[in-house]
């Protein structure tokens, strides 16, 4: 698999060129971490995936990418506290896995390109795909950048959905859950997917009984866009050879 290669010649010949590109000048190629690219073989292949098949892409600020249906634009380097110029540079995992999140919905589950996207409305959630002809969600996807934040996420989503009366909690991580279970509470998407690295992730139904969220594990078939539109396939994006 040449994905790893192909990967960083993405990450070091456009991305980081185009970032460092910023009109503020103070970032420079030359200050970013290497020791940050700490990527998965298989999430450098999905990414690749999505970028050459044009599933995000540049907006009218070059660093800066978005999709179909995204409501926020995602950058893929964060550079800290502020300091002297050049500024220290790191890869920021997550975006990175969300764009690879995004190739597995368009190609392994069937979801049209014009149906995706990133920063649901709210900001609650990174990734979320709508009914084709309409803004309305049935998926809401939120990334985290290792297998321990995806479940511990998903513990404290299922105590504070149980829990329509608890306090806003102060652990930041709890809070983090606690929010997006307010969110789904005013979302109407069925379907809530919580992705981490190397293909890691978990699907739920998203039950709603008053103020009561039951996360209810289903297959990975349940974020199939056929199950939303019909029996016929959809129209996929070509990668360039």
């Amino acid at each position: 698999m040449e994905s790893p290669k192909l990967f960083e010649a993405i990450l070091y010949e456009e991305l980081l060129p185009t970032f460092c590109s910023h009109p503020n000048g103070q970032y420079q190629a030359t200050a970013f971490r290497r020791e940050s690219v700490c990527i998965s073989e298989v999430d450098a292949f999905d990414f690749v995936r999505a970028w050459q098949a044009g599933l995000i892409t540049p907006t009218e600020k070059p660093w800066l990418y978005r999709c179909a249906k995204s409501k926020a634009s995602e950058q893929f380097f964060w550079s800290g506290a502020k300091q002297p110029p050049p500024q220290k540079i790191t890869l920021w995992l997550e975006p990175v896995i969300t764009v690879a999140a995004l190739a597995r919905l368009h190609f392994d589950f069937g979801w049209p390109s014009d149906l995706l996207g990133t920063q649901a409305p709210g900001f609650a959630f990174d990734l979320l795909c709508c009914k084709p002809n309409t803004d309305t969600e049935v998926v809401l996807g939120e990334v985290k950048k290792s297998t321990k934040e995806v479940d511990q996420l998903i513990e404290y989503m299922h105590k504070f959905g149980r829990d329509p009366s608890a306090a806003t909690p102060i652990n930041a991580k709890e809070q983090n859950a606690y929010n997006k279970v307010a969110a789904l509470r005013e979302a109407t998407a069925p379907i809530l997917w919580v992705v981490g690295p190397k293909r890691y992730s978990k699907a739920f139904r998203v039950k709603r009984a008053g103020k009561k969220i039951d996360l209810t594990s289903a297959p990975e078939s349940v974020l199939l866009f056929a199950n939303y539109v019909g029996p016929d396939p959809p129209q996929r994006n070509a990668v360039p050879s």
